[in-house]
């Protein structure tokens, strides 16, 4: 599954928050997961209970997010979790 991160999820999204980082909102979206997604940098969970691994990249978006950095949109690939 690919997992497109906007530039409404990056505007939308909150630091140092894993259930409303902009990854999280891009997942929850793309997904139409009813309730928040919990994203940790290396993996996210759905409500359900049901997690899966997530590459590097998004551990980069993530921590430079957190850390104030400029990020840009991108996208990624992984399994459907929910």
């Amino acid at each position: 599954m690919k997992i497109t991160v906007t530039a409404e999820d990056i505007k939308r999204g909150k630091r140092h928050s894993c259930e409303r980082c902009p990854v999280a909102l891009a997942i929850s979206r793309v997904l139409r997961i009813r309730g928040r997604v919990w994203v940790d940098g290396d993996s996210c969970e759905a409500p359900s209970g049901q997690r899966a691994s997530l590459p590097k990249k998004v551990r980069d978006f993530v921590a430079a997010f957190d850390d104030l950095e400029s990020v840009r949109p991108f996208s990624f690939v992984m399994r459907r979790i929910a």
